[in-house]
């Protein structure tokens, strides 16, 4: 249970009081909702929003930096991060994430060489305002446990790594939007998403995983339809 000065807040998705401390658990549920529809029989809805509690209150719980001995005043069912393999206890394994996010090239690939002696790569406080916002992820994977997308098809590159590849690729000094824009429209790129929204509901950072896949479903467009009007053979 979550101690009573949180459990009694209002819920900020749904605009109700919880009648209820929420207590986590390790029900599966996510594996068994369709999140894309608005209604359903009432077992399935209750399913749906106890999903959704537990994962919304999770990211509250992290964003605030509670450590486990600050709930000692009562009893805490704490799973392991929901979507990822269990290796033992709390602890999961991240190898997939890993792999994805190594897809990227999550690092600056410079438009073309220079020396030291040039200097710095120098960026304006505009060009730097258009993706301060995607740099403040810190990897904590709290997305990726409350999107219902990944935990139907771990294949999806997932929305923390979207959006940092999204970084990336809006960065005015980078030159490596090429080799991101392959996995952008691979099959489990960013087109798999459903845009339930959830990711950016719990991030504890305030990245706004969803915002940063939109705008990259509007670069993939605009990448396809340049394809189609380039001469063939050549690369955008």
């Amino acid at each position: 249970m979550i101690p009573g000065d949180i459990r009694n807040q209002f819920d900020f998705r749904f605009g109700e009081p919880r009648q209820a401390p929420l207590v986590f658990t390790n029900e599966p549920v996510g594996m068994l909702m369709m999140f894309g529809v608005a209604d359903g029989p009432p077992n399935v809805m209750q399913q749906r929003r106890r999903f959704e509690q537990i994962a919304l209150r999770r990211a509250e719980v992290v964003a605030a930096g509670q450590l486990v001995e600050q709930l000692s005043s009562e009893i805490a069912d704490l799973p392991a991060m929901g979507h990822f393999p269990i290796e033992r206890d709390l602890v999961v394994s991240v190898d997939g994430f890993v792999k994805k996010l190594e897809g990227i090239h999550p690092y600056l690939i410079p438009k073309e060489p220079r020396a030291l002696s040039e200097g710095e790569y120098l960026q304006t406080p505009e060009e730097l305002e258009k993706i301060e916002q995607y740099t403040s992820c810190i990897n904590c994977m709290l997305c990726y446990a409350a999107c219902p997308q990944f935990g139907l098809n771990p294949d999806f590159t997932g929305p923390g790594v979207l959006a940092l590849l999204h970084r990336y690729n809006a960065d005015s000094r980078d030159g490596g939007r090429g080799l991101r824009m392959e996995v952008l429209n691979a099959e489990d790129g960013v087109w798999s998403c459903t845009a339930v929204g959830y990711c950016s509901e719990v991030c504890p950072k305030h990245v706004d995983p969803a915002n940063a896949v939109n705008q990259n479903k509007v670069n993939s467009a605009m990448d396809y339809l340049l394809n189609l009007v380039s001469p063939r053979g050549e690369k955008s």
